[in-house]
């Protein structure tokens, strides 16, 4: 997820050095609450230096939004999955919904990804989603946006994507038959339709 995180914010950081086709910011999850804030840290510069987003299984901050399942929200609470890789496996497709449920093996495969957080980093990831919320200011993003959802997603329900996509001005929502891994899952799909998206 850092990852994503740091793609998403040097997109939004360095837009400025970079080609118009460039100036864009992809984000997935937490990220997407990164970029969100941007436009309520600095309104002008968002639309000013951002010419589309990519919102990818995320929401409007855990205040005012849907939560997960009852699995999802009692394991995010707490990184034990990160420190005992059996139960991370048995867990995980429990949280994340979706093809992860139906193919174990194919979670696996992408838990060998996952790198451990330190505790420090973790909770202040989930005091900042809980106490946080976009919903007051989401209709001042008139950037083109594509919203990315997975219909079984267990851990950010479709339904924040929804909201999302009703509260921003310029926003379509594409739903993929997938869960929380479907940026992992569906790459091969998703990645040509965010570059295309993009140009």
């Amino acid at each position: 997820m850092m990852v994503w995180l740091w793609a998403a914010m040097g997109a939004y950081a360095g837009c400025d050095e970079q080609s118009e086709a460039a100036r864009a910011a992809t984000s997935k999850a937490l990220e997407g609450m990164v970029i969100q804030s941007r436009q309520q840290q600095d309104p002008s510069a968002l639309v000013e230096r951002v010419r589309k987003l990519v919102l990818a299984i995320t929401s409007a901050g855990g205040i005012g939004s849907w939560w997960g399942t009852p699995i999802a929200l009692s394991e995010i609470m707490f990184p034990m999955r990160y420190f005992n890789k059996t139960y991370g496996d048995f867990i995980g497709p429990w949280m994340y919904g979706g093809e992860a449920v139906l193919n174990p093996r194919m979670f696996q495969e992408y838990s060998k990804h996952a790198i451990r957080p330190t505790s420090e980093g973790y909770f202040g990831q989930v005091r900042a989603m809980c106490s946080w919320t976009s919903l007051s200011w989401l209709d001042e993003l008139k950037q083109p946006t594509l919203i990315i959802a997975g219909q079984f997603d267990g851990l950010i329900p479709i339904a924040n994507q929804m909201l999302l996509a009703h509260k921003m001005r310029n926003a379509r929502l594409k739903v993929f038959q997938a869960g929380h891994l479907l940026m992992y899952t569906q790459r091969h799909e998703v990645g040509p339709m965010v570059s295309s998206f993009l140009k």
